[in-house]
């Protein structure tokens, strides 16, 4: 028997079978583990029946490779999280202020001293070159409660949260920099200040959005 990198051929065979069966590519060190076993299984079989599986063992070893494989698919619980997190601002962000849990103002000690009556703590409002204060308001993510602050800068509307620490964003934000994403026709900048997490929101240009993140980050740091 021709034997392939020291595999069985029937196993290289059943590995491109994996493979072609989704859009997706198959994992390959999950395949090269499936077929390692497979393998290992072989040689600890009786010389003569090296090789000479039957059928049915073969068409029971891909069903079992395949169910491992789509399990191996579902996709993460924390890149789930993400993904509902990301989802959850981007709706979030375009919501107008009104009714209970929002205060309309563009004078940052009011907004300020009543974030900090509903939230128990001290919120910075951010002052923003070129974009004019509308309000904030009380917010959820990941049901932590959370901070909107609402702006207008160049005809567009831009949304400062303040998330805590277990947002469900998880690695989407960096330890150090800053980080986009976009969703939904809006751009976001995402990053870590000392207590959690801060994302700017806006249908501005990427590189717009992501300069006000930066310097919401350097003005936090005190540079």
């Amino acid at each position: 028997m021709v034997m392939i990198g020291g595999l069985d051929p029937n196993l290289v065979r059943l590995s491109y079978r994996l493979s072609s069966l989704s859009a997706m590519a198959a994992p390959a060190r999950l395949r090269w583990r499936i077929l390692a076993a497979l393998d290992a299984e072989d040689r600890a079989a009786p010389l003569a029946l090296r090789g000479r599986r039957h059928p049915a063992l073969w068409a029971t070893a891909l069903a079992a490779a395949t169910l491992v494989l789509l399990l191996a698919r579902v996709p993460d619980s924390a890149d789930s999280d993400a993904t509902n997190a990301i989802a959850s601002l981007a709706d979030q962000a375009v919501l107008d202020l009104g009714g209970t849990g929002s205060l309309e103002s563009s004078d940052p000690a009011e907004l300020g001293s009543w974030l900090a009556t509903q939230m128990g703590y001290h919120v910075d409002i951010p002052s923003i070159e070129h974009a004019v204060l509308l309000g904030g308001r009380v917010t959820k993510l990941n049901e932590a409660p959370s901070v909107a602050v609402l702006y207008r800068m160049g005809g567009e509307r831009l949304t400062y949260f303040a998330l805590p620490a277990d947002n469900g964003l998880g690695s989407n934000i960096p330890t150090n920099g800053v980080r986009s994403a976009s969703t939904a026709g809006l751009n976001m900048a995402m990053w870590y200040e000392a207590g959690g997490a801060r994302v700017i929101v806006s249908a501005m240009d990427e590189k717009d959005v992501v300069a006000v993140a930066r310097e919401c980050k350097r003005t936090a740091a005190g540079s």
